[in-house]
């Protein structure tokens, strides 16, 4: 893919302000002097991990990010563009990279800097809308799933569990059972509370996730609040007060307690405004109408087990097949000859489970997914082995105690 956008070699590495990072990539936010081309922007770069170590060759051709090429062939077709961002390459030169790396190193979470990097062999960046920077107040969910699975393809006893408490819910329990502090509290947000069309529903998963990111001193991975491009932590009631009153009106030394009902309020009532959220729910399911479960019985009866990352062609020819008839999903009885069709569909439906979505609380608001990053077929045994754990451990607590999720008019 070629771009005409300049390149940010012209820009001073302290322009750009850390926003955040996830396993594969890490953003910074354009805070320099006014420039029309970087305005309002943000640098996705590529990170090498200890796990996943770079495997670019400095001075080959390298690829562009497969998240700019994957937006424009499969997820165009599927989500409405206005909740898309826009997204093109920039070229890097390795000196500018290499003092850029340098600079914002020490200034990275403690955490990401014990196990990653810049990759500073892959010479392109992704130049985005900056959805964090601009904006008095924003904030980040990530909504995760939006549906129960359907259980024909589910053994007996797993059946029993999905079909009833929705997999963050699940996940959530895991986690607390994991985590170093005994004491974790549970946390307050059911997905599918969030995907349904009844405004208290909406309003209580708000909440739940406010409770959450106040119970977890900022630290869950589900909501984040941001002012002028920084992100904030609960523990600094002064900031999140000052956020929150640019845009609600209420008072600039308000309580957090007396913050959550109108902060709440505004963002329940800004995504019922808006489609999005159903529409990512019914894309999900519509998607995986096997579940992991489905889909590794349906593999042990495929005479090539084995299988190869999708190309842009076989994408293209996927999502010609998918949006003619989404029968072409045979959930009852799956054709083993298919399973390359079934695989790529989970895999989409991955991605839409994991994105993240902004909500820039403005006039008028506006709302975006991004981290739609294209998931790859090597995770394939990762997603089983995890969803074996989730469910291993939910199927501990005592069935009267589980969460009661549904899709319907009432919530857990």
């Amino acid at each position: 893919m070629t771009t005409s956008v300049p390149s940010p070699v012209n820009t001073e590495p302290s322009d750009w302000a850390y926003v955040n990072e996830g396993r594969a990539a890490i953003v910074f936010s354009y805070h320099g002097p006014s420039d029309p081309l970087f305005n309002r922007k943000v640098l996705r770069f590529r990170k090498s991990t200890s796990s996943h170590p770079s495997t670019i060759e400095p001075d080959a051709d390298q690829p562009d990010d497969p998240i700019i090429s994957f937006q424009q062939v499969v997820l165009a077709r599927l989500i409405d563009s206005q909740y898309l961002i826009n997204l093109d390459v920039v070229a890097l030169d390795p000196g500018w990279l290499s003092a850029f790396a340098a600079h914002h190193d020490s200034l990275r979470p403690r955490e990401h800097r014990a196990v990653s990097r810049i990759d500073l062999t892959y010479r392109k960046a992704v130049l985005a809308d900056d959805l964090v920077g601009p904006f008095a107040c924003a904030i980040e969910i990530k909504p995760k799933w939006g549906f129960l699975p359907s259980p024909t393809h589910l053994s007996p006893k797993t059946a029993e569990i999905k079909t009833r408490t929705c997999r963050t819910c699940m996940h959530d329990y895991l986690r607390r059972t994991q985590s170093s502090v005994t004491s974790s509290p549970p946390i307050a947000y059911c997905a599918l509370d969030l995907f349904a069309r009844d405004p208290a529903r909406v309003r209580r998963a708000v909440g739940g996730l406010w409770d959450t990111w106040i119970a977890s001193a900022g630290h869950g991975n589900k909501l984040r609040v941001f002012a002028r491009g920084t992100a904030l932590s609960p523990d600094d009631h002064t900031a999140v007060a000052a956020c929150v009153a640019n845009v609600l009106g209420t008072a600039p030394n308000a309580s957090l307690d007396d913050i959550r009902a109108p902060f709440c309020e505004t963002v329940a009532h800004t995504l019922l405004d808006t489609a999005v959220l159903p529409h990512l729910a019914e894309l999900q399911r519509q998607l995986d109408v096997l579940d992991i479960e489905g889909l590794a019985a349906l593999r042990a009866r495929t005479p090539e087990p084995d299988f190869p990352e999708p190309t842009l062609e076989d994408w293209r020819a996927f999502l010609d097949d998918f949006l003619a008839s989404h029968s072409m999903l045979d959930h009852e009885h799956p054709d083993p000859a298919r399973f390359f069709y079934y695989v790529r569909a989970f895999m989409l439906s991955a991605t839409l489970k994991d994105c993240s979505l902004f909500v820039c609380l403005a006039d008028p608001p506006i709302i975006k997914l991004v981290d739609l990053d294209p998931k790859s077929v090597r995770k394939f045994q990762y997603w089983k082995e995890m969803d074996d754990e989730i469910v291993s451990a939910y199927a501990q607590v005592d069935p009267e105690k589980r969460a009661v999720c549904v899709g319907g008019s009432t919530g857990c």
